[in-house]
């Protein structure tokens, strides 16, 4: 997957297009935001059918105003890895509060150019206490 074709996967997931964002999952892929269980949007997912029930909750819990890479880490030592710095922000449906904060997400791509593993760092404090009433 090139740096080219990850922005735009970032677009389509913003616009909501799934269907241009689920064909490069793999279809046993992993995928996690790490962070507090109290928080509906920090969990643990495996196989393309849980990712999408997961995107699903995103969508009905969430307004997410900003989801943008920044800048796409690379190693020639790890050809599978991509490493994306960047700024997400949410608008939280259940408390009117909103949140902005940096992330760090790593890919880890299958053979093919789909995303095998996928995790996100961010900052879970900020984002907790936007779900808080």
């Amino acid at each position: 997957m090139t740096d080219q074709q990850l922005f735009d996967l970032f677009k389509a997931f913003n616009d909501g297009n799934l269907q241009a964002v689920l064909p490069h999952i793999h279809p046993e892929a992993e995928w996690q935001i790490f962070g507090d269980n109290a928080l509906p949007i920090l969990e643990y997912n495996k196989g393309i059918d849980n990712i999408l029930a997961f995107f699903q909750k995103l969508a009905v819990n969430m307004d997410m105003t900003v989801n943008e890479p920044g800048i796409i880490y690379r190693s020639e030592a790890f050809p599978n890895k991509v490493l994306i710095s960047g700024k997400c922000a949410a608008k939280v449906y259940k408390t009117n509060k909103t949140y902005n904060v940096p992330f760090v997400d790593t890919m880890t791509l299958a053979p093919n150019g789909q995303i095998l593993k996928y995790e996100r760092l961010m900052d879970t404090l900020q984002t907790y206490f936007a779900f808080q009433e």
